[in-house]
């Protein structure tokens, strides 16, 4: 036969349980070629054809044999007329599943690879580190900020300081709900991000001189509200969503996965790292309206956080979406209310026994205790917090009335938390 497609051969069979439902006839299983013109190497095309999706055709022009699995695993022999098999490996590795679209109800997205990562993942580290520049910046500088030139007493701006870093850690719980249950992680991460690199925008503007003493006092809350809400809203979508790049049906991507948290961790640390070294040079070093430069200390992170937008809108055509799922707090508080309002005909012996339904299995009640338990570990946390954080307000105010020389290098006050993040740092290495 002069020309013979790979949609001839009896053997190929679609695979309906492949990761790959859309990609016509696969060599899934191993295959290799024995030619009479020479000989073929079994293993390397076994290799091949295990990790490559093969797309074209194969040419025949005289006598040879082709070997193969069919899809009930028996071995079987196709003889064909042939003298040569071109036989192109395209496409992606087959160890790099290709999702389906947002329709079918799958993944959607791409496989491509950038250094054995998806191709995706540099856009989402690259945002996480600009993002954590602009956040760790602005708090670097902000109690100063509060104390000397909006003029608060320093109890009143350690005060003020930590109710903003309260709300910026508490609007996490509603940022999940709305990535989980409404929006999807991609559309949260890039709407609360506009709110975010506004709210930068605006404390940056109304860190200029104002004539009105009340709006120049309270006027810049407006910019760190925003500031809250973003970098909250968007704290547990970012990773969750450089998570669902990989996909675990595929033992190698579960190691990157892995390789990629810790990444994605050092960009925080790298960011807020060089962020809390270069905002106070920029606020104390520069001056500007006879006065620190916090336009300048409080705009360069606001451009940051534009840059980060920028950089995770462009990796969209390379993401993988997962589809909503719901999320798991506003199933629990469901099932607290179906057992409010549940009136059981006995007695129960646990209270959320009263919502067990098919909505409610027992499994998820179940579960719903078990983290109970677990969550009396994290009691002593705030305890932790309250104190940690204290190196951004009560250290740094103590630090103004201290010599910050350490020899060649002197820190200004609000400098001090740069060892805490260049000593976690170093644990990643």
């Amino acid at each position: 036969m002069d020309d013979m497609s790979l949609d001839d051969a009896p053997q190929w069979e679609k695979r309906p349980h492949s990761p790959y439902p859309d990609s016509g006839w696969l060599l899934h299983v191993s295959a290799f070629l024995a030619m009479t013109s020479r000989a073929f190497d079994r293993k390397a095309f076994h290799s091949c054809t295990h990790r490559w999706r093969v797309s074209t055709s194969v040419r025949c022009r005289s006598k040879g044999r082709m070997y193969a699995y069919n899809g009930n695993g028996e071995e079987t022999v196709w003889r064909v007329e042939c003298s040569k098999f071109e036989l192109f490996c395209i496409a992606t590795r087959l160890l790099s599943p290709q999702p389906e679209t947002k329709d079918s109800g799958k993944a959607s997205g791409t496989t491509r690879k950038f250094c054995n990562f998806p191709k995706s993942i540099p856009f989402i580290i690259g945002n996480e580190f600009c993002e954590r520049f602009n956040y760790y910046g602005l708090r670097a500088v902000m109690v100063l900020y509060l104390t000397r030139y909006l003029k608060f007493s320093e109890d009143s701006g350690t005060a003020l300081f930590h109710a903003f870093t309260m709300l910026a850690y508490f609007t996490p719980l509603f940022g999940a709900i709305i990535a989980d249950s409404f929006w999807g992680k991609f559309k949260t991460i890039l709407i609360l991000s506009l709110v975010y690199a506004s709210g930068g925008a605006f404390v940056s503007l109304t860190a200029m001189p104002i004539d009105d003493p009340d709006a120049k006092k309270w006027v810049p809350f407006i910019g760190f509200l925003l500031v809250a809400l973003g970098t909250g809203g968007i704290k547990p979508c970012v990773a969750a969503f450089g998570g669902d790049q990989f996909d675990l049906s595929d033992p190698s991507q579960i190691s990157m996965r892995e390789k990629f948290f810790s990444i994605f961790y050092f960009s925080i640390n790298a960011g807020s790292l060089i962020s809390i070294f270069l905002t106070p040079i920029l606020r104390g070093d520069v001056q500007c309206f006879d006065n620190d430069c916090y336009p300048l200390a409080f705009g360069v992170p606001a451009v940051l956080m534009v840059i980060a937008t920028i950089i995770f809108v462009a990796g969209y055509p390379l993401y993988r979406h997962v589809p909503l799922k719901g999320n798991v707090v506003v199933q629990i508080f469901r099932c607290f209310v179906r057992a409010t309002k549940n009136k059981p005909t006995q007695p129960t012996k646990r209270f959320l026994d009263r919502a067990i339904s098919d909505q409610f299995p027992t499994e998820f009640v179940d579960d719903i205790y078990k983290a109970g338990r677990v969550l009396v570990m994290f009691l002593p946390l705030p305890v932790f917090w309250a104190l940690f954080d204290q190196q951004s307000s009560r250290w740094t105010l103590q630090a103004t009335r201290m010599n910050g020389d350490i020899g060649a290098v002197t820190l200004k006050p609000d400098q001090m938390s740069v060892r805490c993040i260049f000593s976690s740092s170093l644990f990643l290495f």
